[in-house]
């Protein structure tokens, strides 16, 4: 069974984000680029003021980018962009309780069968 928290996004470009996550405690984060995104400078990934992450290569197709362990004390969590409004976009940010660093799945089928539960679809 999928756990985790999945902010599923159009495009979140730039500016911040709160997430209501289940419990504070220690997440590991990844975020998914939109897919053509040029890159010309880093896109830092920040969390409740914290940088946490950051990415800034061209991407082909959507991209999930490690940011690494992180530990949420004050809720709801806000998590921010900042760079370039052009660059600093994300199409979904997970996180994925108790530290655990597992990529979510890549192709397209196992995504979808993934990100299904983590939606609360069926």
């Amino acid at each position: 069974a999928a756990k985790g928290w999945l902010f599923e996004t159009k495009a979140f470009a730039g500016g911040k984000a709160k997430v209501a996550l289940a419990n504070p405690g220690k997440y590991h984060l990844w975020v998914r680029t939109a897919a053509g995104q040029p890159s010309d400078q880093p896109v830092r990934v920040m969390v409740n003021g914290r940088e946490v992450g950051a990415y800034g290569e061209s991407c082909r197709e959507a991209v999930w980018h490690d940011c690494g362990d992180i530990d949420i004390t004050t809720m709801p969590a806000e998590i921010a962009l900042v760079g370039d409004q052009a660059t600093a976009r994300v199409t979904d940010v997970f996180f994925n309780p108790g530290g655990d660093p597992t990529r979510p799945p890549r192709d397209a089928e196992n995504e979808a069968v993934w990100r299904r539960p983590l939606l609360g679809l069926k």
